[in-house]
């Protein structure tokens, strides 16, 4: 079933409030960036929904990071799995396209869409991303190991201690 995303609108019907995170999420409609912020400025709103971008992956103690940063806000990081994904059916990239990548700007504080965006992730990121994935794919899972290892990472590294250490990334403005 589509889901209607319309800005300006709760981004999920009844939810209200969001805890602050960034979340990546990889589906049959391609990636997906989810950006809870308390009350974004019209700054982070206008870099979201049209600034140059960054994204990077890099991986420590068997979790995938996924890096981003727009325009001149800070970096941010969102831990992914997988196995906490409902399955999915990669599309065949071939040479000159990518995946799309849909980008949500979620005022967390009351739910509202405040930002919507879709990129074009390049042939080769998105070959990269789906070996990565699929990888992970065919490793065991355990929620509890998963959990405890994204803990370490946070004790030993800061995201931006994370973004030299990237496996691959890609950047554009539009």
């Amino acid at each position: 079933m589509m889901q209607k995303f319309e800005v300006g609108q709760l981004f999920v019907k009844g939810v209200t409030h969001y805890e602050e995170s960034v979340k990546f999420n990889f589906d049959d409609s391609g990636a997906l960036l989810m950006c809870f912020f308390p009350n974004p400025t019209e700054e982070e709103i206008s870099h979201i929904r049209k600034g140059e971008y960054n994204f990077e992956v890099c991986e420590f103690s068997g979790v995938m990071f996924f890096l981003s940063k727009f325009g001149s806000l800070r970096w941010t990081d969102a831990p992914y799995s997988p196995h906490l994904s409902p399955g999915v059916t990669f599309q065949t990239v071939t040479e000159g396209m990518g995946y799309g990548l849909s980008v949500f700007l979620v005022d967390a504080a009351t739910g509202i869409l405040r930002g919507l965006r879709l990129i074009g992730l390049p042939t080769e990121f998105s070959l990269q991303l789906k070996a990565t994935i699929e990888r992970y794919l065919q490793q065991p899972f355990d929620a509890n190991s998963y959990h405890s290892a994204i803990d370490g990472v946070y004790a030993k590294y800061s995201t931006d201690e994370m973004v030299p250490m990237a496996q691959y990334y890609c950047k554009g403005t539009r």
